[in-house]
């Protein structure tokens, strides 16, 4: 490499309070020896490091930022997800767009979902009428944001439910686990063949070309 781009790049690797490369990398004939060593390092690590972390996050919203911000080459190893899905009505269309995001990870095995489906409201009304002033937020599970969602999610490997969730982890967990489809282990391909109105099955004619 010309000493002048050399000289360029390693002055342009060095911070204005003098931190930069090593000594010995600067001073080395070929410093940029260096660099597919730590490429070496990284493609070694990153499936390491994206593989056995639990990536934590506090809504559906900034887990589907996340998941969609992460490189593919990054994200095909994400395998650990937990998330706390909130019950609020304001975060309802957010938590349905982001909860697609869960069907672009491939390798994704334990799915964490922290949810309180006994959430109340208070009610003056039924306070005034009943003498009781809490009511049950949703009496249909299906109504929690984005639960007809998640309904729609699958090839999950496990799914794990936390906080109050008995109806929402039997409404969910079985279609959640169940194989995508198109997958060799999942449902067949949509292809049909072509059927003629009396349910015989159509054979395709070559039909010779016409000339003019």
């Amino acid at each position: 490499m010309p000493t002048t781009t050399k000289d360029t790049l390693l002055s342009a690797s060095v911070h204005p309070s003098g931190c930069g490369l090593p000594e010995a990398v600067r001073n080395e004939e070929s410093p940029f020896n260096t660099f597919p060593v730590g490429r070496q390092f990284y493609e070694g690590s990153m499936p390491c490091f994206f593989g056995t972390n639990n990536f934590y996050f506090e809504s559906p919203d900034t887990r589907s930022r996340f998941v969609y911000r992460t490189a593919p080459v990054r994200r095909q190893h994400i395998r650990q997800i937990s998330y706390t899905h909130y019950t609020d009505a304001y975060i309802k269309m957010d938590t349905t767009t982001a909860c697609s995001s869960l069907q672009i990870l491939a390798s994704l095995r334990p799915l964490n979902i922290s949810i309180d489906e006994d959430a109340r409201l208070l009610n003056g009304r039924v306070k005034a009428r009943y003498g009781e002033d809490l009511i049950m937020k949703y009496t249909n599970l299906a109504n929690i944001p984005a639960i007809r969602a998640l309904q729609k999610v699958r090839g999950l490997k496990e799914v794990n439910f936390h906080g109050e969730y008995a109806g929402v982890e039997q409404l969910l967990k079985g279609n959640m686990l169940k194989p995508k489809v198109g997958t060799k282990s999942g449902m067949k391909s949509c292809k049909r063949k072509a059927v003629r109105d009396d349910g015989i099955q159509a054979k395709r004619i070559r039909q010779p070309p016409v000339e003019f």
